[in-house]
């Protein structure tokens, strides 16, 4: 019911607000119009701090409680707005600019208005097929995501070999693609602050630990099993991890279910460390002495700091056929697989090295870079909004 009134007086507002001139606006969103977070966050936080030609830079965080703890870490002169208030809604609408992490822009509408650029960051290299693309969806998934694609007019492809996949993505080549990074990227190497605020909240790691993040994807026709082997055995695993001092953090995907193997259970060793308990990952990736992942697109990131990658694909024949993927997953995966307990235990101990040749290619081709993305957008706009705040 809510996304049906959203729509409607979305769809009500662009109307009557194109009749009138468009504001000299940037508004930024993600999830649901009430995350702040993947390329959106740092975006903003970059653009309100270099300014650009005197446009107005706003956040849409449809919730009260959380843009207030959202604002009280940001700079005194970022705005956020609402646009769940008709007030907003309006002010929303009436922006020249629109930038999404999502397939979510500020105005949830039918209609477009085509003086305005509507710029798609998304949030990691497509892997996996997702949107238009993907294999197995309903005619009312397609109906819903054709709606929220065809709101955008351009949309960040990241290079000359995966803009294809973004056009399969959104449907068309009807679009301006841009190969720009990714800006939660430039975290990456600039936080020492955040990582040492991390390792302060668990006083029991010491420099001797290896420190591992586990964090697996989304899968839509079950919940994700995290250690998922018949013959793991929880005092064993506890055990090899304590002798080995190895920590491994959780941090399943923040909008599916995921479960643990019935043996298995949080200790010292193994360590929740889920969306609501550490926001932005990529503020700490550095922290980490290697990744576990299955199909998540986290990896291309954390191939940037030149660290092991580990993938437990478990239900790879599966996940093709009722995901896809876009690439080529064994080749673009440059780290060990693991497919037993006996593979998990190998590759925690001798910490395998990754094919440096490899992870340099796969860099190349998506265009992950661990500096200058939020600069390369950045320029973009002050171009644009050069040229259009004179219209």
């Amino acid at each position: 019911m809510f996304k049906f009134l959203s729509l409607f007086f979305g769809s009500l507002c662009i109307f009557f607000t194109k009749l009138m001139p468009l504001k000299n606006r940037i508004i930024l969103t993600s999830t649901g119009n009430i995350a702040y977070n993947f390329n959106s966050a740092p975006l903003f936080e970059f653009l309100i701090e270099k300014k650009i030609n005197n446009w107005e830079v706003v956040y849409v965080i449809n919730s009260n409680e959380i843009a207030s703890k959202i604002k009280s870490k940001l700079p005194h002169n970022a705005k956020i707005i609402n646009t769940t208030n008709i007030k907003d809604l309006i002010y929303a609408s009436r922006s020249k600019i629109w930038i999404s992490s999502s397939l979510n822009v500020p105005v949830f509408s039918f209609l477009y208005d085509n003086r305005r650029i509507v710029l798609h960051l998304g949030h990691g290299i497509p892997l996996k097929k997702i949107g238009l693309a993907e294999s197995n969806i309903t005619k009312f998934q397609r109906l819903n995501r054709l709606i929220l694609t065809r709101a955008f007019t351009d949309v960040i492809s990241y290079s000359n070999e995966l803009t294809p996949i973004l056009t399969q993505t959104f449907g068309t080549a009807d679009i301006n693609f841009h190969h720009f990074g990714q800006p939660r990227n430039d975290y990456l190497k600039s936080n020492d602050s955040d990582i040492l605020n991390f390792l302060e909240n668990h006083k029991n790691i010491t420099s001797e630990h290896t420190l591992l993040l586990y964090a697996p994807t989304w899968r839509p026709y079950a919940d994700t099993l995290l250690f998922p082997f018949e013959s793991i055995d929880n005092y064993s695993f506890q055990k090899f991890l304590n002798d080995n001092k190895i920590v491994i953090f959780i941090r399943s995907h923040p909008f599916y279910g995921a479960y643990f193997n019935s043996n298995i259970t949080y200790s010292e060793n193994i360590i929740d460390l889920s969306v609501k308990i550490e926001p932005d990952i990529n503020k700490i990736l550095d922290a980490f002495d290697g990744l576990i992942t299955d199909y998540s697109s986290i990896y291309f990131d954390f191939l940037c700091l030149n660290k092991p990658v580990y993938f437990i694909p478990y239900d790879i024949k599966k996940y093709e056929t009722e995901i896809g993927f876009n690439i080529d997953y064994n080749y673009f995966t440059p780290g060990s697989k693991i497919l037993s307990y006996h593979d998990l235990l190998l590759a925690l101990l001798h910490k395998s090295k990754i094919d440096e040749k490899k992870v340099k290619c796969i860099l190349k081709i998506t265009n992950t870079k661990s500096f200058g993305n939020c600069e390369e957008i950045y320029n973009y706009l002050n171009k644009l909004t050069t040229k259009t705040g004179k219209q």
